[in-house]
């Protein structure tokens, strides 16, 4: 039987060594960089809703809650893998889906949809809230809710049945916008790593 002995170099060694590290902390690069770039792809939709460049006209600012909703996230730091969005817990969930989506709204516990028609109703959250309304039913169309000052009457809010609201996709066209940033981001990760090899 013949014997066949190997002698490394020592630089074969070191370079074998830093082959393994390098190896080893290339999944955590991974990973790392991912999460930075769903960061700053939710941070940059986040600033085009605020700017309106989504397609969503917000009643107020945040947009019940939406602008301060969205963010990126670390999935799976074993499989990198990055989400942008509103996580389904959060309050405005439902109204980032629909705005994304599209679909129709009917009341889950009122009689009815009141929507907001006035520039100072649009500061209340509910007609509830909102003093000095009376009814005003109209034949053959929704109800509206009013203030009324003598001949004077102020429309505030319409009743409705049922709202559908178009489908804007918003986010997957905030993703969209974004990824100029996060390739730009993903780069400098990538760029600082290599520098230190």
């Amino acid at each position: 039987m013949a014997v066949v002995t190997l002698e490394l170099s020592e630089e074969a060694r070191r370079k074998i060594e830093r082959d393994v590290k390098l190896a080893a902390e290339f999944g955590g690069l991974l990973a790392d960089t991912m999460e930075h770039m769903a960061g700053a792809g939710g941070d940059d939709v986040k600033a085009r809703l605020a700017m309106g460049e989504l397609g969503l006209t917000m009643r107020h600012p945040g947009g019940g809650g939406l602008n301060d909703a969205v963010h990126g996230w670390l999935i799976d730091r074993e499989t990198p893998l990055g989400a942008i969005g509103v996580s389904g817990n959060h309050p405005a969930a439902a109204y980032a889906a629909i705005h994304e989506y599209g679909g129709t709204i009917t009341p889950k516990t009122a009689g009815a949809l009141a929507v907001p028609i006035s520039d100072e109703a649009k500061f209340y959250s509910s007609p509830r809230d909102m003093p000095g309304l009376v009814m005003i039913r109209r034949p053959g169309k929704p109800p509206i809710l009013c203030r009324v000052y003598g001949d004077r009457v102020e429309v505030h809010w319409v009743l409705l049945a049922s709202v559908t609201i178009p489908a804007t996709h918003w986010l997957s066209r905030g993703v969209e916008m974004a990824l100029g940033t996060m390739a730009a981001v993903g780069q400098a990760d990538l760029d600082a790593w290599i520098g230190k090899w």
